[in-house]
């Protein structure tokens, strides 16, 4: 128990020291991001339009990008003027500087964003006051997933949406039972469909509104929407 108490906390740091770097940060778009081509992702182009159509219902509400790297979907969310706020939120300092470096960059308008540092195991944000969710690529790199997925769950609205993007065991032509990605020493966890919607079912969302595809090689495709009021906000609040 005491050594797997210990590699859990080892796991937890390697994530976290990994993206809280800032040559990790700076890295990210050039050349990072775009090797996850070779697991099957999508694209942040083709990921954006599948995004963007998924959250249509919640146009003119609150979105957030967790996880939001370098931001690379937030600055589509802010240019596509559907929301009314966009929150970028990510546990590293160093990913919400270069978030707001390309963000000056592109000379977008910052009157309707917030950048906020936060970890997704505890949201600073109410019950039921996000409209739309996205996480791109970030599934697999949280160390508590399932405390995660329970507070994106309290925190988007009844019918509120859910697009997340992740890594699936076999992702680059490794095995599935290869150590990496086994959530060890690593610190990442793919996972196997059926899995990851078990994961969402028990966080929260209605088994019929959890919908997750395999795209490429190792890409899993999450999409997922809360029932219209299957919990109560106070039974929420106070779980």
């Amino acid at each position: 128990a005491l050594r797997q108490e210990l590699t859990d906390a080892w796991s937890s740091r390697t994530q976290t020291g990994l993206f809280r770097s800032p040559f990790t940060a700076f890295l990210y778009e050039r050349g990072w991001r775009q090797g996850f081509a070779n697991a099957g992702f999508p694209g942040i182009e083709k990921e954006y339009e599948e995004a963007i159509a998924f959250f249509e219902p919640a146009y003119g509400g609150i979105a957030v990008d967790m996880s939001c790297g370098s931001g690379l979907m937030t600055r589509r969310l802010m240019s596509s003027e559907h929301f009314q706020r966009v929150l970028a939120l990510d546990y590293s300092e160093a990913m919400l500087t270069e978030t707001r470096r390309r963000i000056r960059e592109e000379k977008l308008p910052t009157e309707a964003l917030t950048l906020c540092r936060a970890d997704v195991a505890a949201l600073p944000l109410a019950t039921d006051s996000v409209d739309a969710m996205h996480a791109g690529a970030a599934l697999h790199c949280w160390p508590r997933l399932d405390e995660g997925l329970s507070e994106i769950s309290r925190v988007l609205k009844p019918n509120g949406r859910f697009f997340a993007t992740t890594f699936l065991k076999g992702a680059y032509g490794l095995p599935r039972d290869n150590p990496m990605g086994s959530g060890g020493s690593n610190g990442f966890r793919f996972f196997e469909l059926d899995e990851l919607r078990e994961l969402l079912i028990a966080a929260g969302f209605p088994a019929d509104n959890v919908e997750v595809r395999k795209e490429g090689q190792g890409c899993a495709i999450v999409k997922a929407t809360m029932g219209e009021s299957s919990v109560s906000s106070e039974s929420r609040s106070s779980e």
